[in-house]
C-alpha cells in the first residue's frame, strides 16, 4: 500500500472539532480501492474522500465509509471542496466534481462551499408504512415531501432520507 497524507476537515462549521468530520486524501491516484477501504477504516471518519485526476471534470472523488464505498455524499463534498480551495487546488468559481453518480457542479466561494444535492430516485423509495414502522413512528408522522430510500450498507438494509 502506498503512503498517503490525509487531512481531517470539519464540514458545516468554522470551529474545529464541532462539525461533521471527513478525512480527505488529496492525491489518491494510484491507490487501489481495497487500500482506499483500509485507509477509511484506519481514519475511522464517517467518510473518507479520495481525490483523483479526472478527464471529465476538475477532480474525481471517491467516498469510502469504514464498511465500504458509497457513490455520493454531501458533507464530504463540502469538506473536499473547502480543503482543495484552502490548498489552492481549486479557485473560487464553479468547479466540476466527478462522482460515481456523474459530474456535478460545486460552487467554490472565498468563504464557503455550496453544492446541489441530486434528487432522490423515487423508484427505490420504501413505502411510508414500512419506513414509519422501522423508525417507531406512524406513517402520518412522515412528511410526504421527503423521499425515504432503502439501500444496502454492508449486509444490512439502511434507510436514507432525501
Amino acid at each position: 500500500m502506498p503512503n498517503c497524507t490525509f487531512h481531517i476537515v470539519d464540514a458545516f462549521t468554522a470551529v474545529p472539532f464541532t462539525g461533521n468530520p471527513c478525512a480527505v486524501v488529496t492525491d489518491a491516484d494510484g491507490i487501489e480501492p481495497a487500500d482506499m477501504l483500509r485507509i477509511a477504516r484506519e481514519t475511522n471518519a464517517p467518510e473518507t474522500a479520495f481525490v483523483l485526476a479526472s478527464d471529465k471534470a476538475d477532480v474525481r472523488v471517491r467516498y469510502f465509509m469504514p464498511r465500504g464505498e458509497i457513490p455520493f455524499a454531501g458533507h464530504p463534498t463540502i469538506a473536499t471542496g473547502h480543503l482543495l480551495r484552502e490548498l489552492g487546488v481549486l479557485k473560487p468559481g464553479t468547479a466540476r466534481f466527478e462522482f460515481a453518480i456523474g459530474v456535478l457542479p460545486v460552487d467554490i466561494r472565498p468563504d464557503r462551499v455550496i453544492m446541489t444535492q441530486p434528487p432522490a430516485v423515487p423508484d427505490t423509495c420504501a413505502d411510508a408504512g414500512t419506513t414509519a414502522q422501522a423508525l417507531g413512528l406512524q406513517a402520518s408522522d412522515l412528511r410526504d415531501t421527503i423521499y425515504i430510500r432503502k439501500e444496502k450498507y454492508g449486509k444490512k438494509d439502511v434507510l436514507f432520507s432525501m
